[in-house]
């Protein structure tokens, strides 16, 4: 059975890359967004199995994903979230890890690293 992937990122070519990838491993996308606004509510409305979130969102400085994979998190505690961040954004992904993301993958990200990281989960 394939897996629901919600992809959060403010880049339309992110979350376009993530998408052709994911398809090749069973994977379907059923939510995606780039605004911080609506995460919560798709996320609750499409239950997704696993969320591939990039932490800076809608041009901010503060990395507002850290606040949404705690909220998620509270939502459902057994929430997968991937987090695809940019390099220079390293300790940021390491405090999302720190606070309940199952992994994180560097941008730019290659199709066997989203390999890798699916086949541990």
């Amino acid at each position: 059975m394939a897996k629901k992937i919600m992809i959060v990122d403010d880049a339309m070519l992110m979350r376009n890359m993530l998408k052709n990838i994911l398809k090749k491993f069973d994977c379907s996308v059923c939510a995606e967004t780039g605004s911080v606004e609506e995460v919560i509510s798709l996320y609750k409305s499409s239950a997704p199995d696993i969320v591939f979130m990039d932490l800076i969102l809608d041009d901010e400085e503060q990395p507002a994903g850290l606040t949404l994979i705690d909220n998620i998190l509270s939502i459902n505690k057994q929430a997968v979230i991937i987090v695809v961040s940019a390099l220079n954004q390293q300790k940021i992904s390491e405090k999302a890890i720190e606070i309940g993301a199952a992994a994180y993958i560097s941008k730019p990200f290659s199709e066997q690293k989203i390999k890798e990281v699916l086949l541990t989960l």
